[in-house]
């Protein structure tokens, strides 16, 4: 009993610490503002950055018509990460290069640490970024590649660059934008498309 109860406190510590870590580049405005109503959470970031802020209503649960228009092979799933990455500011290549390395352009694919879709982004980094669908429609090309994308978007504004945005989108948005081994794979993926 008492090892899980000094577990539990291990872990809320550890949170706060990694609150306190993202609140204060925030605060200084190295690299963004809280809004009028001193929101910081990145769901509010990335609306005030996005002219296309509302939610569409096929991205909180997909319909049997969507599922059944739903990408059928990997050119399919390319011109569809393609546009959804215009939309969000991201280069088109770097978006495929990262979903050809998480998923190898799946849009069902499931990761070993519960990450969903053709970008595997975790059902809890969706719902910080604002999503409130259920966890199951982010295995999809509808919500998964939507709210994956947000995902790696406020990555790119941060880090500007896509090694950068890669390492952030590997690692979790409260890290540095060095290069990593992975962003150095996305790197190369770039490169052969």
């Amino acid at each position: 009993m008492m090892t899980i109860r000094k577990a539990a406190i291990g872990r809320f510590a550890m949170h706060c610490t990694v609150g306190a870590m993202l609140a204060i580049p925030l605060m200084s405005g190295t690299h963004a503002k809280a809004d009028e109503a001193g929101d910081l959470s990145w769901a509010a970031l990335y609306a005030r950055s996005n002219p296309a802020t509302g939610t569409p209503r096929e991205f909180i649960a997909p319909s049997a018509s969507a599922v059944a228009a739903a990408p059928s092979d990997r050119s399919d799933v390319a011109r569809r990460i393609a546009e959804v990455a215009a939309r969000h500011g991201v280069p088109a290549r770097f978006a495929l290069a990262v979903a050809r390395i998480e998923s190898n352009m799946r849009c069902q694919a499931r990761g070993s640490h519960g990450e969903l879709g053709p970008l595997q982004i975790k059902p809890a980094t969706a719902r910080g970024l604002g999503y409130t669908g259920p966890a199951a429609a982010l295995n999809s090309c509808g919500a998964g590649l939507e709210w994956g994308m947000r995902h790696l978007a406020i990555a790119y504004q941060r880090c500007g660059s896509a090694a950068g945005a890669a390492a952030l989108h590997n690692r979790g948005l409260a890290a540095s934008c060095s290069r990593t081994a992975y962003s150095n794979s996305v790197t190369r993926t770039m490169a052969s498309l």
